[in-house]
């Protein structure tokens, strides 16, 4: 489970970063890759449709 999963599922940053063993800074840098990387997979997704 990554931690934007987690994110989502309720948890905050530094309850996410207790459960990863991480500093919460990291932690947030996760989640904004990991949000990043689904936005572009999506807008990839849509281009290949067109």
């Amino acid at each position: 489970m990554t931690a934007l999963d987690l994110f989502r599922m309720g948890f905050n940053t530094i309850e996410i970063a207790a459960a990863l063993g991480r500093a919460e800074f990291e932690v947030e840098r996760l989640i904004h890759a990991e949000r990043t990387q689904q936005i572009n997979d999506y807008k990839r997704l849509r281009q290949a449709r067109k």
